[in-house]
């Protein structure tokens, strides 16, 4: 239900503020970073605090240990990727993409639109 709150939100905010030509786009953005900031959780997290409380996942008890420095390390890579690439339609994603990762290591790959 949140993405669909999110979505009509995002939509509508911006026509009911024609009134702000000049001022819109920076209005919109300021709502925006007020909800990243006040509302991490999304409005639905407000409307779970305010109704019946579910366990969220950052709630629930950890079953393990995160610290990566108490898993054995290994010699060599966990995970090798080489010259990978990847078209939709027209559009190419990736082109000769390689890399590898350590084991017992986190890293994060992040492309040009974020995903």
């Amino acid at each position: 239900m949140g993405p669909v709150i999110g979505a009509a939100a995002l939509t509508l905010i911006p026509e009911m503020m024609h009134d702000l030509e000049k001022y819109r786009l920076t209005v919109y953005a300021c709502l925006i970073l007020l909800t990243l900031c006040f509302l991490p959780n999304g409005i639905m997290g407000v409307v779970g605090r305010l109704g019946k409380r579910r366990p969220h996942v950052r709630d629930m008890p950890a079953e393990r240990d995160d610290d990566i420095s108490t898993l054995p390390r290994t010699a060599g890579a966990s995970l090798k990727v080489e010259a990978v690439s990847r078209s939709f339609g027209g559009l190419r994603a990736l082109s000769d993409v390689s890399f590898s990762v350590e084991a017992a290591s986190i890293h994060a790959l992040i492309g040009p639109n974020g995903s």
